[in-house]
């Protein structure tokens, strides 16, 4: 999609989002190819769970280049939605993949990726400014008949959360998510010619939707790596250098607004600015909030307030209603920090950290999950997770939303909605959107 590559038609996007136009092709960022296929080989149809492959070009290592995914179901002044973000596990050709469910009374709808450059994980915006990138979109029909089940998605089950169970009704469901996220990417990175010309030289071409079972996968972060540089100027890097990174010269409009590189994959936590040293490692703390299932008929209530449960051991709304809150007390605080009750309220044991302060250190002390239209909980709903959390240094905090369809299952599969930075220190409030799935039985987390 670069200067070299020359796309057709570009840029290729519902709402005449352009490209940046700066970098090389075949060496920084593009976009290649973008495949939407059914899980189980059926037509496209509400409810259907869909796979977006998309093929793009990763510059040096693919350690700072992201893709974001998302979709909208208006054509004419699309509102896109974000699906979830991957990152290249590799430098050169990647083909990354995400799932979602499609949504329910659409005929036509479009997803769109975008390609970001970034050391701190991408704006996660639709349209973000920037020269070296990438975004497409291609638009696809479905059936009018909506599927009234869903095939099951599997997603982390490593990750530590803090489950609400709460009961709902038993209606068809789309699944794509909304996450609010503030990073922003930056506006140049640094070159460096490939050692060898790439062994696959990928052309644009139409989107093809092919039905297949193949599972997506997570790519895995690769280790960091340097790059040597090319001219005089200097530019931080999200990773230990050898030699001095160059700056490309910018030739497309900048950013809106720079980014503040943060640390990831560290060990330690990074300290506040204003803090001379290094706190001790410590696991991030995790809550979960189960969703119970009632006999029918159903007790469709208004907000439910969340209770501990001994056998879940785990915080559960035994009623249907329009929300299910935990309230100020029944999760605040981490482990022996607190000390929170009942710890680590998680469905399968999964322990929190016990190292450091209550309101010093990071803890979540909050979970509400409730729906976008005061309905009551039930499939297809869309519904936000609220946590309440202490943030210790928003650089390097991150809380992770996760759901499950089946909170009875002694090691629950849990599904990664996405992730959420803190805009600041002390109390926040990090938000997460998703669409309720097929399932009487469900649960959150907040890692």
């Amino acid at each position: 999609d670069l200067l070299n590559g020359v796309e057709s038609h570009s840029p290729n996007t519902l709402d005449g989002c352009n490209d940046g136009s700066a970098g090389k092709y075949l060496t920084d960022e593009s976009i290649e190819r973008i495949v939407i296929k059914t899980v189980d080989g059926s037509d496209f149809a509400g409810g259907v769970e869909a796979q977006i492959d998309a093929t793009v070009y990763a510059w040096n290592t693919g350690k700072a280049s992201f893709a974001h995914f998302f979709y909208s179901t208006d054509l004419s002044s699309p509102k896109w939605t974000l699906i979830g973000d991957k990152r290249p596990t590799s430098g050169g050709i990647n083909t990354l993949s995400v799932n979602f469910v499609l949504p329910f009374g659409i005929s036509v709808m479009a997803v769109r990726v975008s390609y970001e450059y970034s050391s701190t994980g991408g704006s996660a915006k639709a349209c973000p400014g920037g020269n070296y990138n990438d975004r497409d979109d291609v638009v696809f029909a479905l059936t009018s008949e909506d599927q009234a089940t869903l095939s099951p998605s599997h997603g982390p089950t490593s990750s530590p959360i803090q489950p609400t169970l709460m009961p709902t009704t038993g209606l068809p469901t789309t699944m794509p998510p909304t996450v609010t996220s503030t990073t922003q990417a930056p506006t140049s990175h640094p070159t460096e010619a490939p050692s060898s010309p790439p062994s696959l030289t990928p052309t644009k071409s139409p989107v093809t939707i092919k039905p297949t079972n193949t599972p997506s996968k997570a790519p895995v972060t690769a280790p960091p790596t340097s790059k040597p540089s090319k001219a005089p100027s200097r530019k931080p890097t999200p990773h230990p250098v050898t030699a001095s990174p160059s700056k490309k010269p910018i030739t497309s409009k900048p950013t809106s607004s720079p980014v503040t590189n943060k640390p990831t994959n560290s060990p330690s936590k990074a300290p506040v600015t204003a803090s001379p040293s290094k706190k001790p490692v410590t696991t991030k703390p995790t809550s979960n909030v189960s969703l119970k299932p009632t006999a029918l008929p159903f007790i469709v209530n208004g907000p439910q307030a969340a209770t501990y449960d001994v056998q879940l051991k785990v915080p559960v709304c035994n009623n249907i209603g329009t929300s299910c809150d935990t309230g100020i007390t029944l999760v605040r605080g981490r482990s022996r920090i607190g000390p929170e009750l009942n710890q680590p309220n998680t469905l399968d044991a999964c322990q929190d950290g016990a190292a450091g302060t209550l309101h010093s250190d990071e803890s979540v002390d909050r979970i509400a999950v409730k729906t976008m239209d005061d309905t009551p909980l039930s499939t297809g709903s869309l519904v936000s997770i609220e946590a309440t959390v202490w943030a210790y240094n928003p650089a390097a905090d991150r809380a992770d939303f996760y759901y499950t369809d089946d909170a009875s299952s002694t090691t629950p599969e849990w599904v990664l909605i996405g992730t959420v930075a803190p805009s600041g220190t002390g109390t926040q409030v990090l938000t997460s959107q998703y669409v309720l799935p097929h399932g009487s039985f469900q649960a959150v987390r907040v890692n």
